[in-house]
């Protein structure tokens, strides 16, 4: 009966970590994505319909915001061969939600929800007019950035753009 008090007091303290959270979690959360932070620079490819490969020049600019809870993206896409196409210029933020637990952001009108999938990876999602889109970036060697776009059609994921940058900055 000696121990009916320790495991009384064992089961409190559990019960008082549970309710209010690791003291770093807030802090974790804030930093988990500084694996993005800098800037990228190198090519893609648009892959339309035709499964033909569209080349783009990309920079994407990554800064913590000046009060350190969320991440400023900057995305310019140019296209190499300019027939028709014309630059793309997307810029958004991502910040923790800790009632989701997710890291949601926007990119212009487009509301993402966002995740790491594991050390150095990032995948959001975001629903638009023709669908559900994830976008999963891998940072590989610290210094390569690896992006992937998928779209969600009704034969599955299908793959729309492919980059590689290198850090910069």
């Amino acid at each position: 009966m000696i121990f009916r008090p320790f495991l009384s007091l064992i089961a409190l303290s559990l019960l008082v970590f549970l309710e209010l959270g690791s003291p770093c979690s807030a802090q974790t959360k804030s930093n988990e994505l500084d694996f993005l932070l800098g800037e990228w620079k190198g090519e893609g490819c648009d892959l339309p319909a035709k499964h033909s490969c569209n080349k783009v020049s990309q920079t994407v600019k990554v800064q913590r915001d000046p009060n350190g809870n969320s991440l400023k993206f900057e995305d310019r896409m140019r296209p190499k061969y300019r027939e028709s196409q014309s630059d793309i210029y997307l810029k958004g933020a991502f910040a923790y939600d800790e009632s989701s637990q997710l890291w949601a952001g926007n990119f212009g009108r487009a509301n993402l929800r966002g995740r790491l999938l594991k050390p150095n990876t990032f995948q959001w999602e975001e629903q638009s007019e023709f669908g559900i889109r994830r976008t999963t970036v891998m940072i590989a060697n610290e210094n390569e950035w690896h992006q992937a776009t998928e779209m969600r059609l009704s034969k599955g994921w299908v793959q729309t753009y492919e980059s590689v940058l290198r850090k910069s900055k």
